[in-house]
């Protein structure tokens, strides 16, 4: 706010006099923005777009990202607060700047969320955008399956090439493949016949890319070997296995994939009797340190576990977008529970086997925290696609 008062040259009055007040600086989030005072709502975008003209030169000098919610939210704020105007709110509760929790989370779409609105990093996070476009394609498929046919006939390249597989990539022969793939995946054949095999697809990863993308990090000769067989591991399952899999039995996976949270978490006495297993295709891969983020995300060596005589998990899972595969960590409590999925288990079969592992004092004071617990794992199954539902 100081830089952008210390840089900008003009200020429509209703600011400035907010300012003056020496009042919290609050904003209306126009995640949903409408009304009926078009009076108001003139005069509040000439306001905006006066805000912007005068301020052209200064543009280069600011954060324009700080200075869009500023001309946009905390002008309609002082505004609508200068001329008395009643505003209706979705969220009644002030939420501090950076403090959205929830608004990304679509698996709890529909049954316990009804709203949901991509603010701020939300946008750059590459799980929820893809969460995005999966909601997309359950609710409003026309929509979706119009983008991916716009996407083929501008020969726009797209992560998942399993839309490469379809002779008639129209929307109609989309719309019909996702309706037939969803209702056959039971009873479909994971491994693929000899004209569906995709080895070619896979890329395998590249240790010289992955040091590349990571020079940063020093890492010493047993980091280094270990990170060596860890890819050498991947590139074999890959290889020998996945290339075998299914285009069709894959996209019809995540098709259903989608609706295990509400299936399962919609009606709390009926969890208990629904049933779950091991995923399908999927592979294990131990590691002495943990390579995911190092692998998947480029970051730094803040987010590498370093230390020694570990033994890391990573899920390797099955895909049929163009690098062919996802990998992720899991803990100690999720391999013992794919363990005891290997065969199909009620939840209630599930939550007794587990129970051995815990304390049994401490299951006596909070079972309801130790049920929390494991399904938190099951939702992270769900996503990572290492377990799925019965239905």
């Amino acid at each position: 706010m100081q830089s952008l008062e210390a840089t900008l040259s003009y200020f429509p009055k209703e600011i400035l006099n907010e300012r003056e007040s020496k009042s919290p600086i609050r904003a209306y989030n126009a995640g949903i923005f409408g009304g009926a005072n078009i009076a108001f709502f003139k005069e509040y975008t000439e306001k905006a777009f006066e805000f912007v003209d005068k301020n052209i030169s200064n543009l280069s000098k600011i954060s324009v990202t700080n200075f869009n919610i500023f001309f946009e939210q905390y002008l309609f704020y002082c505004l609508a607060k200068n001329k008395h105007q009643n505003v209706n709110v979705l969220l009644s509760e002030i939420i501090g700047d950076n403090q959205y929790k929830g608004f990304g989370d679509f698996a709890r779409v529909s049954y316990e969320k009804q709203y949901l609105h991509l603010l701020g990093t939300y946008k750059k996070r590459e799980f929820v955008c893809a969460q995005m476009a999966n909601r997309l394609r359950q609710d409003y498929p026309i929509y979706y399956y119009r983008i991916i046919e716009l996407f083929k006939k501008n020969e726009i390249p797209l992560l998942k090439n399993y839309y490469f597989f379809v002779d008639d990539c129209s929307q109609k022969n989309l719309i019909y493949r996702n309706l037939t793939l969803k209702q056959s995946f039971a009873t479909n054949t994971i491994v693929a016949k000899n004209s569906e095999l995709k080895l070619h697809l896979y890329a395998p990863i590249s240790l010289k890319n992955v040091l590349e993308k990571n020079k940063e990090t020093k890492l010493n000769k047993l980091q280094l070997k270990d990170l060596t067989l860890f890819c050498k591991k991947i590139n074999e399952i890959v290889k020998d296995k996945f290339s075998l899999i299914s285009n069709d039995y894959l996209y019809g996976r995540d098709l259903n994939a989608n609706c295990y949270f509400q299936y399962l978490f919609e009606h709390n006495k009926e969890i208990y009797t629904k049933k779950i297993i091991k995923a399908a295709g999927i592979e294990v891969v131990n590691s002495q340190y943990e390579w995911t983020s190092f692998i998947e995300n480029n970051n730094d060596i803040s987010n590498i576990n370093l230390k020694v005589n570990e033994i890391f998990t990573t899920v390797i899972t099955p895909e049929c977008h163009s690098k062919g595969f996802s990998i992720n960590n899991i803990d100690a409590l999720d391999v013992i529970l794919l363990e005891i999925i290997t065969n199909e288990k009620t939840v209630k079969e599930v939550l007794d086997e587990l129970e051995v592992y815990f304390d049994k004092d401490d299951l006596k004071k909070s079972k309801s925290g130790f049920e929390k617990l494991i399904f938190g794992r099951i939702k992270l199954g769900f996503h990572i696609k290492s377990i799925q539902v019965l239905f």
